[in-house]
């Protein structure tokens, strides 16, 4: 039999639907639970302690990001079995200490009082990946309502923690405190209480070989170490800004960029559909249209809101954040276009998954990190914060072209002829 003609396929399965569903209430609940702490923080503390709190925020993501070795998406998209899940829960737990390590590491570059707030939020991280690990497991088995909503759950009971105590005690320090003692607890309850029986027995019993162990980290280095560049490419232009300016100006271009960003609520949900999508008999083909289709409609969510900015900026940044960052209008409007330029982006880094294109991407974004970190120096040195958005801009319409590029040349020249590009790889060495 044939490949199944795809342009008589919808665009996406009801399988696919409903993970795209979840998806988008999942990755609303976490940016309106990262967007109402920051509001918070700004509008009740003023721009200088948003600075503080959005380079401890950077910091933490950086330190989880050691730790997740992004099993998520290999636990999502290769669907193991019981045992190699448990040999990826081990691996994952045998990553925690260079957690600890990266956080007493980095601890000597940041100013005394950003360690102690970095060390609460990464406390909390490490909590929240026995939930982040129950997720892919759930996603594998294509039980999309166990995996999402402990995370909606997880981010309402952080952001209200967090903003709550804030308005009480007008310390930021205080209100990292009390948001990671809720999000452990938070954690503990979902898991001990809503996670299935097997997801259970997989997490009381790591288990694995000095072979399997390190079989997987080959297979997930490269995705680890993309993951680690996207958390690198948000901490570094806020250090840049905090050297070249001043902390201050790093929350008022946290303020613009949490705006701006709104739409990629929106834009990680239609990353979900590529990943969907089954590569065998005609996958290939399929797999093509559903990138295309999803970065068309990326593109689309990202002008729209492109427009909202360009007309309400100014009153946006006034009513959410308060006169202090109205300053920040210009630095608005050049991240929304910046969020244009990459919207297409989502779905190639879904697509390039989907052909395990691993080290392709690591490739790309690694040097869409030099490009990034270069032109911010540049530019803030003779722009101020403004340059920051400048730079993102440039990058991010650097970064698709880029990916469209390697995208097409892995399809071009390895799932046309019944194979995935990393598979190509391995047949060559």
């Amino acid at each position: 039999m044939g490949a199944p003609d795809v342009r008589n396929l919808p665009f996406l399965s009801s399988v696919a639907r409903r993970n795209v569903s979840w998806s988008l209430f999942s990755s609303a609940a976490v940016a309106a639970s990262a967007f109402f702490q920051m509001a918070a923080c700004g509008r009740t503390l003023g721009p200088t302690e948003l600075g503080r709190f959005s380079l401890m925020w950077a910091v933490a993501t950086l330190l989880a990001i050691t730790l997740s070795l992004s099993l998520r998406l290999v636990l999502q998209s290769r669907r193991p079995s019981p045992m190699q899940a448990r040999e990826l829960w081990l691996l994952r737990l045998l990553a925690a200490p260079l957690l600890l390590v990266g956080a007493a590491g980095i601890s000597f570059a940041l100013p005394g009082d950003l360690v102690v707030g970095a060390g609460l939020l990464a406390v909390g991280r490490i909590a929240d990946s026995v939930r982040d690990f129950s997720m892919g497991l759930a996603l594998g088995a294509h039980r999309y309502r166990a995996a999402h909503l402990p995370l909606i759950v997880v981010s309402a009971a952080q952001a209200s923690a967090f903003v709550g105590a804030v308005l009480l005690t007008h310390e930021l320090v205080a209100a990292l405190a009390v948001s990671t003692a809720v999000t452990c607890v938070a954690v503990v309850s979902i898991t001990v209480f809503g996670a299935s029986s097997s997801d259970k027995n997989v997490l009381r019993h790591p288990r694995g070989s000095m072979a399997a162990t390190w079989g997987w980290i080959k297979l997930t280095w490269p995705l680890s170490a993309t993951a680690l560049v996207g958390a690198l490419s948000s901490y570094l232009p806020r250090a840049i800004l905090a050297r070249g300016t001043s902390v201050q100006a790093v929350g008022e271009y946290t303020a613009a960029a949490s705006i701006a960003t709104l739409p990629n609520i929106f834009l990680s949900g239609l990353a979900q559909a590529p990943l969907t999508v089954d590569m065998s008999n005609g996958g290939g083909a399929r797999l093509r249209r559903v990138v295309v289709r999803a970065s068309l409609y990326a593109s689309g969510v990202g002008l729209g809101f492109l427009v909202v900015s360009l007309s309400l900026g100014e009153v946006l940044l006034n009513v959410i954040y308060g006169p202090e960052f109205v300053s920040a209008t210009v630095l608005l409007w050049l991240m929304s276009a910046s969020v244009v330029a990459g919207a297409p982006a989502w779905a190639l880094d879904s697509g390039l998954i989907q052909t395990q294109a691993y080290r392709h991407q690591l490739s790309v974004n690694g040097f869409g990190l030099v490009i990034l970190s270069s032109l911010t120096v540049v530019l803030v040195a003779h722009m101020g914060v403004v340059g920051v958005g400048w730079a993102t801009l440039l990058t991010a319409s650097l970064m698709t072209s880029c990916k469209w590029f390697v995208y097409v040349r892995s399809e071009n020249h390895t799932l046309e002829s019944g194979g995935s590009l990393g598979e190509t790889q391995e047949k060559s060495r």
